[in-house]
């Protein structure tokens, strides 16, 4: 087996474990967390770099020389350096737990009630909302034709209480 096999199941864990860091950090407040899930961060990113496709490594090369630069050219501390690994991490703890959530809530069969529910809520949205033929453009379209003005001060009477 070659090495890239070993790298992405790795990476995978690794992602894991550093997003668990951040939600004990987040919600618990645990001093010198935030160290830790940026070491992870950091160690992802280094990891990655060999089963990267060329042109997102070199992206990838570029962004760290910038880095680099902009780190040592405004005399920043090693310590803010380290834990900038971390920042992205909310949005990796994002992509790692919706679709944990969602296989649960179809595994569990939560998913069918909650499409019913969303289904119910905009039928109540469409069914307030005035009918195509009296908008237009967002606004009433009152006219002083006789079915269409009639129709509008009853559709006002009934749902919106005007007139």
């Amino acid at each position: 087996m070659n090495r890239q096999a070993y790298i992405k199941p790795t990476l995978g864990a690794a992602a894991f474990a550093a997003v668990f860091c951040y939600f004990l950090e987040v919600l618990f407040s645990v001093p010198f967390v935030e160290y830790g899930y940026s070491f992870i961060a950091g160690v992802l990113l280094v990891a990655s770099i060999p089963v990267m496709p060329p042109l997102n490594r070199r992206v990838v090369y570029v962004l760290i020389a910038v880095g680099i630069a902009l780190f040592w050219t405004y005399g920043v501390s090693w310590q803010t350096v380290w834990t900038s690994f971390g920042e992205n991490l909310p949005l990796l703890a994002l992509f790692l737990t919706v679709p944990l959530i969602g296989t649960y809530m179809s595994e569990a069969g939560h998913l069918h009630a909650f499409q019913q529910y969303l289904e119910r809520r905009n039928e109540k949205k469409r069914s307030a909302a005035p009918p195509a033929w009296l908008r237009r453009n967002g606004k009433h379209r009152c006219h002083s034709e006789s079915r269409l003005h009639a129709a509008c001060v009853r559709y006002c009477q009934r749902k919106l209480s005007v007139i």
